[in-house]
């Protein structure tokens, strides 16, 4: 039994190194390219060093700070958008039956059916049309379309698992010892 159990063992810490090695592997070879110059095919490691690219990138002529800026200016505008409209939308798909429901699911999973090139052009058009093309705003939009379904669908699965009883009692006895209760996970 107890050779069973170290063989098991062996064999699962196997597969977790090599699971480990898939995922640190590619990250290895771009940290690698991030100081290499002329790194190609046949060679196990780069001959020749530098630190050209990190240079460039943080000169004073590089926008790099810039755009990071607006990267994380787009991910604080979609993030919060996407939770503040997909959640209560999850719900209402998770615990409700309404008329259309389906064809509201169908819906929700077009962007993600529809090829992007397709949603991209249609998108592209819109935001020239309504000046939104190259500023935060539009970008935002656009990170929000593919965003929006997918965090109503996690939502939605959340709440087809949820017991709206759990938490009209907990309502009622937080109400009792008079404090708030709001949504949270069933026990």
């Amino acid at each position: 039994m107890a050779a069973r159990q170290r063989s098991t063992r062996g064999l699962s810490t196997l597969i977790l190194g090599l699971a480990a090695l898939f995922l640190v592997a590619p990250l290895i070879a771009f940290l690698f390219n991030a100081f290499a110059r002329g790194w190609f095919y046949p060679q196990l490691l780069p001959q020749q060093w530098t630190l050209d690219g990190w240079t460039r990138a943080f000169s004073p002529q590089s926008d790099v700070v810039s755009a990071l800026g607006t990267s994380l200016l787009i991910a604080g505008v979609v993030t919060p958008t996407a939770l503040i409209i997909g959640l209560p939308a999850g719900r209402a798909l998770g615990l409700y039956r309404f008329p259309g429901k389906r064809l509201v699911e169908f819906l929700l999973l077009l962007p993600a059916l529809v090829p992007p090139l397709a949603v991209s052009l249609g998108l592209a058009v819109n935001f020239l049309r309504w000046g939104w093309a190259g500023n935060w705003l539009g970008v935002s939009v656009a990170h929000l379309v593919p965003v929006l379904p997918y965090t109503i669908l996690i939502f939605s699965g959340m709440f087809q698992q949820y017991s709206l009883e759990h938490e009209q009692q907990r309502a009622h006895s937080a109400q009792n010892r008079g404090r708030w209760s709001g949504t949270s996970p069933s026990p």
